[in-house]
C-alpha cells in the first residue's frame, strides 16, 4: 500500500492536561493513498500504527498509544482520516491482555540463580593467609569454591543485529541496570548469546533471544592494597612466579639450596619481584599480582533494550 502524503490535520489536535505527565493527547492524521480501493484493514495490515499499548508519544513518554480509530472518506475513498490517543491511565486487565497478545511486546523473561567456580585465593574470607603450619604458600595452590550469579535473558525480537553477537564473552564497560539490580563496571561477562528459529504467533514473526550473563562480586581488597587498586572481577589475576629470573637484564634459571647446601634447579614457582627478580624474603603481604585483560571491554546500556520493560 502506498500513500502519498501521511499529515497531522492543521487545528485536529486535542488533549487533557493534568498534574505532572499525566493527561490524554489526541491527533488527527490524514492518510491519502494512491488510489481509493484500499480498505481500514489494509491500514492495519500495513504498520504505520504498529505498536498500540506499546509506544509513547514523543514529547510525553507517560502517555501510551491506544487503539488508533480509522475513517475511510465517503466522497474520496483515497483518503483515511486517523485518529490517534494518546492517554496515561493504565491499562484495564482486557487492554492489557490484548498488548500482551502480540508477541513482540511481552516482557523479557529474566531468571536469576547462583552458580559455581573454583578459584585459587592466597587470603581467605577473614583475611587470613593461606599458608602452612611454617608460613609457606602451599604448592600447589590451595582451591576454593566460589559463588556467582547467572542471570538468564529471553526476549522476544524480530531479528538481530550483527554487532550484538559481539558481545558475546565480553565484559561491561560500565555500570548498568537489570531488573532492578546496579551491575558495577566489569563484574558482568555474557557468557552466550543465542538468536532462535523463526517463530509466528498469529500474523506476528518473531524469534527468540536468549542471553546467559554470569556476574561475579570485587575480591576484597589485600592488606596494605588501597581498594581502587582491586582488579575487574573477570580480569585475569595470577600471582607473579616462575622458574625463570630476570638478572642483569638477562633470564636466568632460579636456584636453590638442598637439604645438603647446593644450589639446584628450583622445584617449583618462586615469587618474584615487579622487575623479574627473585622475592627475599617472601611475605604474603609483599607478594605482586599479574592482571590481564581476557575480553573485550563494552558497553551493555548497548543492548539493554533486550531486558528493559520500554
Amino acid at each position: 500500500m502506498n500513500f502519498l502524503t501521511i499529515d497531522r490535520q492543521a487545528g485536529g489536535q486535542s488533549g487533557e492536561i493534568s498534574i505532572g505527565q499525566a493527561g490524554k493527547a489526541v491527533e488527527i492524521w490524514t492518510l491519502v493513498a494512491d488510489h481509493g480501493g484500499y480498505s481500514t484493514e489494509d491500514i492495519r495490515l500495513s504498520g504505520i500504527f504498529d505498536g498500540v499499548y506499546a509506544t509513547f508519544h514523543a514529547q510525553n513518554p507517560r502517555l501510551r498509544l491506544m487503539p488508533v480509530q480509522v475513517e475511510q472518506d465517503e466522497e474520496n475513498p483515497a483518503i483515511f482520516i486517523a485518529t490517534l490517543t494518546w492517554t496515561s491511565d493504565k491499562l484495564d486487565p482486557k487492554e492489557k491482555e490484548e498488548a500482551e497478545s502480540n508477541p513482540l511486546n511481552r516482557k523479557a523473561r529474566i531468571t536469576v540463580k547462583t552458580s559455581h567456580l573454583k578459584e585459587v585465593k592466597h587470603i581467605d574470607a577473614m583475611g587470613n593467609e593461606k599458608v602452612n603450619a611454617a608460613g609457606d604458600l602451599f604448592d600447589p595452590p590451595v582451591e576454593n569454591n566460589a559463588t556467582f550469579l547467572v542471570i538468564t535473558i529471553i526476549k522476544n525480537v524480530t531479528f538481530f543485529e550483527d554487532w550484538v553477537f559481539d558481545y558475546s564473552d565480553a565484559v561491561n564497560s560500565l555500570p548498568f541496570d537489570i531488573k532492578g539490580r546496579t551491575i558495577a563496571k566489569g563484574c558482568a561477562w555474557i557468557a552466550s548469546i543465542e538468536l532462535g528459529e523463526e517463530n509466528t504467533d498469529g500474523p506476528v514473526a518473531y524469534c527468540e533471544a536468549r542471553i546467559e550473563m554470569h556476574v561475579k562480586k570485587k575480591r576484597q581488597h589485600r592488606s596494605g592494597e588501597s581498594p581502587s587498586a582491586v582488579p575487574d572481577p573477570w580480569l585475569t589475576e595470577v600471582l607473579n612466579e616462575g622458574l625463570m629470573q630476570k638478572k642483569a637484564g638477562k633470564r636466568q634459571r632460579i636456584k636453590v639450596k638442598d637439604d645438603d647446601g647446593k644450589l639446584v634447579n628450583a622445584p617449583a614457582p618462586v615469587p618474584l619481584n615487579s622487575d623479574g627478580t627473585v622475592m627475599d624474603p617472601v611475605t604474603l603481604s609483599s607478594l605482586k599480582y599479574l592482571v590481564f585483560h581476557d575480553h573485550d571491554e563494552l558497553d551493555f546500556n548497548a543492548i539493554s533494550l533486550l531486558w528493559s520493560d520500554a
